[in-house]
């Protein structure tokens, strides 16, 4: 990869990430369209880093405020439903690694998912909203909505 194709590639994460699209997914495109042939996920991970440190900058007042609230129930119980929420991704990002690693690499596994999360976000303009208190099994709801978003292409949206 060169370092044109890099940057390229930086600016596909950068815009995608915070769209209600697959960031991952369109990486994978964007190398299938530049003729990278990277083995492995490595690139993905690293621009996913710079995307963990923009987040990190943009929360930095929430991160702080929730740090300095661990003594509240309500902080305690928040953090709790994260820990909770964060076991489906483990559980299927280390049980099926071998699988999910061979998907960044498949292009027509990663259109089919794009098509998937795009009828599922025009499905859900027709979803009734609610404003509910998290709970240990919207936690976990949430928890496998991310670990079926570690698919490239299927967007945590």
């Amino acid at each position: 990869m060169t370092l044109v194709e890099a940057i390229i590639l930086g600016i596909v994460q950068g815009f995608t990430e915070f769209l209600p699209i697959s960031s991952s997914g369109h990486l994978v495109l964007g190398q299938a369209i530049l003729g990278i042939e990277q083995p492995g996920n490595e690139f993905e991970i690293l621009v996913h880093l710079g995307t963990l440190v923009s987040v990190l900058v943009v929360f930095f007042d929430d991160i702080k405020s929730l740090l300095s609230s661990l003594k509240s129930k309500k902080t305690q119980s928040f953090i709790l439903f994260i820990l909770i929420g964060t076991l489906p991704a483990i559980v299927v990002g280390f049980g099926f690694k071998g699988l999910l690693e061979s998907l960044f690499e498949n292009v027509t596994a990663v259109g089919g998912a794009l098509i998937f999360t795009g009828i599922v976000l025009y499905g859900s303009t027709y979803a009734k909203k609610q404003d509910k208190d998290h709970s240990w099994k919207t936690a976990i709801l949430i928890g496998c909505a991310q670990a079926v978003a570690i698919i490239p292409g299927i967007s945590r949206s």
